[in-house]
């Protein structure tokens, strides 16, 4: 939130626009930092629930198919979140190619979400 708040004042003020735009720029790469922490943490403990969630019904769950998917497309958002951790280091470096692979690995980690929430809630109707 901060980020973006500095990069609006720094389109405004027309003194030491450079400097502001890249203070700007890099408390939005430190907002991002965090949400990465954050993403890291919440994949973790959905791995964790996920275990327990086979562990209570292995007959069900090991035989299934949309598990098998589920587990694949929670493997993609390891790597991807590995992805977003060096994404955000090579946007703090600076350039534009940096921001760009950032850009999109965040949003491949924003539809892998929706799409292994959409799996788990129909592996819990299919169970």
């Amino acid at each position: 939130m901060t980020g973006v708040w500095n990069l609006g004042e720094a389109m405004k003020d027309p003194n030491h626009k450079t400097k502001r735009m890249a203070h700007g720029l890099m408390m939005l790469g430190a907002d991002a930092g965090f949400v990465a922490t954050g993403l890291m943490a919440s994949l973790a403990l959905m791995a964790l629930t996920g275990l327990l969630m086979t562990a209570s019904d292995t007959a069900t769950f090991l035989v299934s198919r949309l598990y098998w998917t589920k587990l694949c497309l929670v493997a993609l958002l390891l790597g991807n979140g590995t992805g977003l951790l060096a994404a955000e280091r090579a946007a703090r470096r600076g350039g534009e190619a940096g921001w760009s692979w950032l850009a999109l690995v965040s949003g491949v980690s924003f539809v892998l979400w929706l799409v292994v929430l959409f799996f788990g809630v129909w592996l819990t109707a299919a169970a």
